[in-house]
C-alpha cells in the first residue's frame, strides 16, 4: 500500500499540485490534504483521488508528518510526503514504485526525486522512458520523498517541540545512523518552490534558530536500530 500526504498551510497553495497528482499514470492508494490553516476546507476533491483532513488549528508542519507516520505505521504503508509548493510530472508515482520494487534497493529507507527551481526548465522537461538513474544521497531534501514501509513504521515520532523546522533532519538521522542510505532518481523531475510560505511568514522564519537548538540537542540520543 502507498499513501501520500501533503501538508499545508494554505489550501490555494497545493491545488496545482492536486491537479499534476491526477493525471499521474500511477497514483497511491490513498492522498490526504493535512490542512493547518485553522479554517474547514468543505471543497470536494474526492474527484481528483484526494481527501482533506481538516484540524482546528495549526498543528505545525512536523506533528502532520507524525500524522502521516501514524497513517503508514496503522496501515502498514509507503508513505510519500509532498510539500504544497511543489509540481510532479505524471510518471511521479510510477518512478517511485519501480525503485522499491527493485532488490538490490530493499534496504533503502527513503527516495528523492531530482529537483529544478526552474519553472521553464521543468515545463520542456519531458517525461523519460528511459530506466531510473539513481545514486546515494549526502544529505537529506524534505520536500518530496518516500519512506519504505518497514522503516515508517521505526521512526520515532517528531518531537512536538520541533513546529515546523528540522523533521526532515530528524528523519534523516533516524534512518541513516546505522548504514542505511537515502537514494536520488535523477530521471524523476519536480518542480519546488523554494521556501513559498516561509517567505511570506516571518514568524515563522523567527523560529528557525530556536527549532535548530532543539534538534540538536535531540540529536544526541541515538534512533533505534532497524
Amino acid at each position: 500500500m502507498h499513501i501520500a500526504i501533503i501538508p499545508t498551510m494554505e489550501m490555494d497553495r497545493c491545488l496545482d499540485l492536486v491537479y499534476f497528482i491526477s493525471q499521474c499514470s500511477v497514483k497511491p492508494d490513498k492522498v490526504f490534504i493535512l490542512n493547518n490553516s485553522g479554517k474547514e476546507y468543505t471543497n470536494d476533491l474526492s474527484p481528483y483521488g484526494v481527501n482533506v483532513v481538516n484540524f482546528e488549528e495549526n498543528i505545525g508542519v512536523n506533528a502532520a508528518w507524525n500524522v502521516g507516520l501514524e497513517f503508514a505505521r496503522i496501515q502498514s504503508s509507503h508513505l510519500s510526503i509532498l510539500n504544497d509548493d511543489i509540481l510532479i510530472k505524471e510518471d511521479f508515482f510510477k518512478r517511485i514504485n519501480l525503485l522499491l520494487s527493485i532488490r538490490s534497493l530493499l534496504d533503502v529507507p527513503i527516495f528523492c526525486p531530482s529537483t529544478t527551481h526552474d519553472k521553464a526548465l521543468f515545463d520542456r522537461t519531458e517525461v523519460s522512458c528511459y530506466p531510473s538513474r539513481t545514486h546515494y544521497m549526502r544529505r537529506k531534501e524534505g520536500w518530496a520523498f518516500t519512506i519504505r514501509d518497514r522503516f515508517a513504521k521505526t521512526i520515532r515520532p517528531i518531537p512536538k517541540e520541533l513546529f515546523i523546522f528540522c523533521g526532515d533532519d530528524w528523519i534523516w538521522n533516524e534512518t541513516v545512523k546505522y548504514g542505511t542510505k537515502w537514494v536520488k532518481d535523477e530521471r524523476n523531475i519536480i518542480y519546488h518552490t523554494v521556501g513559498a510560505t516561509l517567505k511570506n511568514n516571518p514568524k515563522l522564519r523567527a523560529l528557525l534558530k530556536h527549532e535548530k537548538r532543539i534538534f540538536h540537542a535531540y540529536g544526541k540520543s541515538k534512533p533505534r536500530k532497524i
